[in-house]
């Protein structure tokens, strides 16, 4: 499956959560190399693509290397990937109704916060624009033009709705 985000960019707590995670599969693997800074972002870059939470990148480490089945010795992203993103869908499979609820709540107030400034300033976003409403900023317009873009934009709607 190809991820839908290849332009995500981590942010420096996905920089530094990425920093922790290589630093536990160190623990595990005494011959992973020690990670630089270049190491780490473009880990936190293939990370970023999915999502992932630090729970579940950690979860998706210890699995990684509980798995008696592991087809190779080194580790690659994709494979701390591979195995949170299954811990992740395990968790959410088995999560109840009201779990699922709360985490939703969780997701939407997030989005609320990040897109709320913007949508204070253009205006709701939950209903379609019905009309062209001249912007403020250019001035008053002339009645009689603004009649006839409206008489317009009617037209327009009907022979669309026929």
């Amino acid at each position: 499956m190809t991820p839908h985000r290849l332009d995500a960019m981590p942010t420096p707590n996905q920089v530094r959560m990425t920093g922790q995670i290589l630093g536990q599969i160190r623990c595990y693997d005494a011959g992973f190399p020690r990670p630089d800074d270049a190491m780490v972002i473009a880990w936190a870059k293939a990370f970023a693509v999915h999502n992932l939470t630090k729970l579940d990148l950690e979860a998706g480490v210890t699995s990684l290397f509980a798995d008696e089945q592991r087809d190779r010795d080194r580790v690659l992203p994709q494979d701390v990937i591979r195995y949170s993103r299954a811990v992740r869908r395990d968790r959410q499979e088995r999560e109840t109704a009201g779990e699922r609820a709360a985490r939703e709540q969780a997701i939407d107030a997030k989005v609320r916060t990040a897109i709320g400034p913007v949508v204070a300033r253009v205006g709701a976003l939950d209903r379609p624009a019905t009309r062209a409403v001249p912007a403020p900023a250019r001035g008053r317009m002339d009645p009689a033009k603004r009649a006839e873009i409206e008489a317009e934009l009617d037209a327009i709607a009907a022979r669309k709705s026929t």
